[in-house]
């Protein structure tokens, strides 16, 4: 009978310890301290690039419907080597200046890599 006592104790012992853990630490934690959040990263404004560069060249093609024209020009310094290339033009009234055939001096506006003619004069012809 005095083990059974011994034993009862023992249980008893364990299971109010068990109790005591089991209240003590379910107890609603202390609220944390409130973080701000982070930041919201910011954009930074597209600020386009204009450049100018000159160029001479011929004229290959007038297309007055979509307002471009065709140059097969010369090296144009510090945009690109000589080529014929396609362009279109800021004003399509520029193309009525010009015919194809004709030599022509031509400004290249280059607006964050989008390029464009907004000059087109045509060369004047050498006396003979």
């Amino acid at each position: 009978m005095i083990k059974r006592n011994v034993r009862n104790g023992k249980l008893l012992a364990a299971l109010l310890f068990s109790l005591t853990a089991y209240l003590t630490g379910c107890q609603p934690a202390a609220p944390a301290a409130k973080l701000a959040p982070p930041p919201m990263p910011t954009a930074t404004p597209f600020v386009p690039v204009t450049k100018h560069y000159n160029g001479v060249g011929v004229v290959t093609k007038i297309d007055n419907d979509l307002g471009t024209v065709g140059l097969d020009h010369e090296e144009i310094k510090g945009l690109m080597p000589a080529m014929s290339m396609e362009y279109y033009v800021k004003e399509k009234s520029m193309l009525k200046a010009v015919k194809v055939g004709q030599k022509v001096d031509f400004t290249v506006e280059d607006v964050s890599a989008n390029e464009s003619i907004s000059a087109l004069t045509p060369k004047a012809e050498a006396k003979k």
